[in-house]
């Protein structure tokens, strides 16, 4: 069976992250890894993000200073 990976980039998206990542815990096929890529948000992205690592193993993140592209090749890199 093939493995699903969801990359997604954010910049302040605190408001709409934990929504983000309800929804994808919701799916009836979960991915194998959600991977974050945070372009230097100033609000409280990273820590939400953060706080779901400790409850679910497979979201990554990485916080990088760069482009949408840029985050997005760095994601699936990772």
């Amino acid at each position: 069976m093939a493995k699903v990976s969801f990359v997604t980039t954010v910049l302040n998206e605190g408001k709409t992250i934990g929504a983000l990542l309800d929804s994808l815990e919701a799916q009836t096929k979960k991915p194998d890894e959600v991977i974050i890529v945070d372009g230097g948000s100033i609000d409280k992205t990273v820590e939400i993000v953060r706080h779901w690592q400790k409850k679910d193993r497979r979201v990554r993140l990485l916080v990088q200073k760069c482009t949408r592209a840029e985050g997005r090749n760095l994601g699936v890199d990772m």
